[in-house]
């Protein structure tokens, strides 16, 4: 079983500069950052063992619970698509509840999907990045992120208006309610065709709908971005 000789937690993805190495070498080639897109756990399973992955959402287990059975002090975790475990080399104290990003290889721990990481980030703010395609009523009352191009805008009368953005996995409709700011002064970017990066909270209406919608709050939560600015999305965090 690989192990890390060193895991850096709770560090910003642009500082996690070191070289990580392990006796059998899978990390001579490390990079300087940890890699840039999330993806849902989900598109985990199936892969090849040792394929990079770069995941975000909530501790489910906490570090070291399973250790009889794993024999490591790792943890798992889930972003409302799929949960996976997490192998670690030390115990980072991680509880029920806490949000981080994992960014590592695929492996299999006597047959059982895991992720061996490389880096472990802790995120204050409980937020996770999903695909557009990938906001699904199980992560209802979170509160997300997606990155996309607007494809439509709906007038939803009284209500406000539906701004429907895809990544190319499918729509989202980012839904912007008459009582925010953000439908009573919106945002000149918001028009098709532009790509914009949208946070909110995640709400499911059965009656009027089958489908999630994202509501972002106030005029923080929305922004115009292009392909320069998806490396400074962690420093907005900070801003709510």
């Amino acid at each position: 079983m690989k192990r890390l000789s060193l895991l850096l937690l709770a560090a910003p993805l642009t500082l996690v500069t070191s070289l990580i190495d392990d006796n059998e070498g899978r990390l001579s080639d490390k990079r300087a950052d940890c890699p840039p897109d999330i993806i849902p756990i989900s598109e985990v399973y199936g892969v090849p063992e040792g394929t990079d992955a770069f995941v975000q959402g909530r501790v489910t287990v906490p570090s070291g619970v399973f250790f009889g059975a794993t024999n490591d002090p790792g943890f798992a975790m889930h972003d409302g698509t799929r949960g996976v475990y997490i192998q670690t080399a030390m115990d980072l104290g991680l509880e029920f509840g806490d949000t981080v990003r994992v960014a590592g290889a695929t492996g299999r721990l006597n047959g059982m999907e895991t992720i061996d990481a490389d880096c472990v980030e802790d995120i204050e703010e409980f937020e996770v990045q999903l695909p557009t395609g990938h906001v699904e009523i199980s992560t209802e009352g979170s509160v997300v992120v997606v990155t996309g191009v607007i494809t439509r805008i709906v007038d939803d009368n009284q209500f406000g208006a539906k701004v429907f953005v895809d990544d190319g996995t499918g729509e989202v409709d980012v839904f912007l309610s008459s009582s925010t700011e953000l439908h009573q002064d919106m945002p000149d970017f918001i028009e098709v065709g532009r790509r914009i990066r949208a946070r909110g909270y995640v709400a499911f209406f059965p009656a009027f709908s089958q489908h999630t919608e994202i509501d972002p709050r106030t005029h923080d939560d929305l922004r115009e971005i292009d392909d320069d600015d998806d490396d400074d999305d962690d420093d907005d965090d900070d801003d709510n």
